[in-house]
């Protein structure tokens, strides 16, 4: 398995796990200060970083949100499953939503717009 982070100016770090490896919360809070590293290196100011990671057990187990905190990052909400929706887009479509919360469209077209 390959355990990939980026941010917008490329690959920040990765690893490849052995096939029978398991993801656990001390892997993925090791692999927190390891981009962590990599991201400082890169003169990137850690402070101001977002995260954006999915519920599975090891991204909200408690020592991953204690090492969360400790490295000063913000994770950004996962959304529920929707089938018709990436992830990606989840975030802007919040970001979205109080701009558009009293906005009432007549047709497709209007949307687009």
């Amino acid at each position: 398995m390959l355990c990939v982070w980026w941010n917008s100016k490329g690959l920040v770090y990765f690893e490849l796990l052995e096939s029978c490896q398991t993801v656990t919360a001390d892997l993925y809070r090791r692999q927190l200060d390891h981009v962590n590293k990599a991201l400082r290196r890169q003169g990137v100011v850690t402070t101001s970083t977002k995260m954006f990671h999915d519920s599975a057990c090891s991204h909200v187990a408690k020592i991953t949100a204690q090492k969360i905190e400790k490295l000063d990052l913000e994770v950004l909400p996962y959304a529920p499953y929707s089938p018709d929706t990436a992830l990606s887009d989840f975030y802007l479509s919040r970001l979205m939503q109080p701009s558009l919360a009293e906005r009432h469209f007549k047709n497709h077209d209007e949307v687009e717009k």
